[in-house]
């Protein structure tokens, strides 16, 4: 088991910093992601922290788009296990539920109008589940012909 995810608040808000500034000059109806082990660059191998991970780099992005009053929503998006579905998510969340997960999750960053993340929120459940405080937290889910893909959207409330 590997040790304790140690969070960079400061890396977090300039990697985030930035990040919007580059959005800023694209159309009105953007959204870009990255995965956390683009972010956070100790954390491709080591997957028994990417959820304690993606929740203080969550906390760190909202923060910092609040703080500035951006028109901006911050958005945690996880593939989970084919064994969760959408009545039976656990109530307390850590890496268990990215068993069997090879993706790490990711961070978008979208204009609150864009139409497709509407969509994409529409065509979840929303879930009772509380996983971060002040957040909503959405299930979703793909069938194709051989494959499911699950994944759980978190945004803020």
């Amino acid at each position: 088991m590997a040790g304790e995810y140690k969070n960079n608040q400061q890396n977090n808000t300039s990697f985030i910093r930035q990040w919007v500034e580059r959005c800023g000059n694209t159309s009105q109806d953007f959204h870009d992601d990255y995965h956390i082990d683009e972010i956070v660059d100790s954390l491709p191998k080591d997957k028994d922290l990417w959820w304690d991970a993606s929740v203080h780099i969550y906390n760190d992005f909202t923060r910092y788009i609040k703080e500035l009053n951006l028109e901006i929503g911050v958005m945690l998006c996880v593939s989970i296990s084919d064994s969760y579905t959408k009545t039976r998510l656990p109530f307390k969340w850590d890496n268990a539920i990215l068993k069997g997960v090879d993706t790490p999750p990711s961070l978008y960053i979208y204009n609150k109008d864009n139409a497709d993340v509407i969509l994409w929120l529409k065509k979840s459940s929303l879930s009772e589940c509380k996983y971060i405080k002040g957040t909503k937290v959405y299930y979703h889910e793909v069938k194709e012909a051989d494959d499911c893909y699950k994944t759980i959207f978190i945004t803020q409330g």
